[in-house]
């Protein structure tokens, strides 16, 4: 089906294959529902999608959906983990992964439209010195029926780094890099099997791992942690403005609301501010304040100055992206933006976007005891107590 901009509009399997893309929510199917005057009580996706098949959607529904799936599928995101390193094995991580580590079967997709392109290994970094600093590189190619043919195959790179802190051989850090959600899935699985591993190899103390969780703060100390890690780091990237923060009023806390908060609690669950030095907002500065607003995302500019003198500007996002599981939210750096004043080689632009996002995941870490009361418990006064946690 064609409409008047010559735009291909799926139909039948072609269109339940593409709103199974798991960027797709549950949320946006039943949005599109209701705005036809269409409402059903099933909660799962899969008994969402046969409504919408069956009636077809609208070149303009098609096209929002293509957005969402597009614009997170274009956007990098890094995540760090820890685990405790066993010094004491007397090992290093190449001899365990550098050999004979199980990259097969990745892929769990019934109609074949995802494929590993590559064939992944994990190399120590360092050209090769390096043995507890190893790395792998995964090539993703999806084949994407809902475009013209020569534009139906597209490709995602992510990657997973591993890496055994060199200050107190201790701590393991596990990066990842995804693209979209389905690279995601890749890198989740195997650090799944690197876990195991491991673990099995007895060079890791426990398979438990530390990562940065949207319940692991009293709503205080998210605000605090979020604002702190979005400062300047010297030799990477240079705060110019704080531009959009995401927020809602926690309506589980007790003792007397503020004003302020009253307002947000009569109209409105859940609000995104745009703006200049947003920062400096009153929700984000005042005591009585913060321990009532939970923080989900802060957006930022920053200038780009590089050795090489090699300038620039990019926006970071730092958020927990699952709103729909905030128990299981796990914090995210991401480029939305990219821009550098004079013309460098795709390779050196990607380098620069990895020694900025790399500096901010090192940060993650570092502040992570000041300000969790997980991995630093604090002590709070009876009116700042949450009754249920998030």
């Amino acid at each position: 089906m064609m409409n008047k901009d010559n735009t291909f509009i799926p139909v039948g399997d072609v269109l339940r294959q593409f709103l199974a893309n798991q960027m797709i929510s549950t949320h946006e199917i039943r949005n599109i529902l209701q705005s036809r005057g269409v409402f059903s009580s099933a909660k799962d996706k899969k008994n969402l999608i046969p409504i919408l098949v069956k009636t077809g959607i609208a070149p303009y529904e098609f096209s929002h959906l293509k957005d969402l799936v597009k614009e997170k599928e274009e956007i990098p995101k890094y995540q760090t983990k820890q685990l405790t390193w066993n010094a004491e094995a007397h090992s290093t991580l190449a001899e365990e992964l550098g050999f004979d580590f199980n990259f097969e079967n990745l892929v769990d997709d019934t109609f074949n439209n995802l494929t590993i392109e590559n064939e992944p290994q994990f190399v120590a970094a360092g050209e090769g010195n390096d043995h507890n600093h190893m790395i792998a590189e995964i090539r993703i190619k999806r084949l994407d029926r809902t475009k013209n043919f020569g534009e139906d195959e597209n490709y995602f790179d992510c990657s997973i780094e591993l890496k055994v802190d060199e200050k107190n051989q201790l701590d393991l850090n596990v990066t990842t890099k995804h693209t979209s959600k389905e690279s995601q899935n890749i890198i989740n699985e195997i650090v799944k099997r690197v876990t195991r591993k491991l673990k099995e190899s007895k060079v890791i103390k426990s398979e438990k791992m530390k990562r940065i969780l949207f319940p692991d703060f009293t709503n205080e100390g998210r605000i605090d942690y979020l604002t702190q890690l979005v400062k300047s780091i010297d030799f990477a990237a240079y705060i110019d403005n704080t531009k959009k923060i995401h927020i809602k009023p926690d309506n589980n806390v007790i003792g007397e609301v503020p004003d302020e908060i009253k307002i947000l609690e009569k109209k409105i669950k859940e609000l995104t501010l745009k703006g200049e030095n947003l920062d400096n907002s009153i929700f984000l500065r005042l005591k009585k304040l913060k321990k009532r607003i939970q923080l989900f995302r802060i957006s930022c500019t920053y200038k780009i100055d590089t050795d090489n003198n090699i300038k620039g500007t990019c926006e970071l996002e730092f958020e927990f992206p699952d709103l729909e599981n905030m128990t299981q939210s796990e914090l995210t750096i991401s480029i939305t933006r990219f821009s550098l004043k004079s013309k460098t080689s795709a390779k050196e632009r990607n380098l620069i976007k990895s020694i900025v996002l790399r500096a901010f995941e090192s940060k993650k870490i570092e502040l992570l005891n000041k300000h969790s009361f997980k991995y630093q418990p604090i002590t709070s006064k009876p009116e700042e107590q949450i009754i249920t946690p998030v």
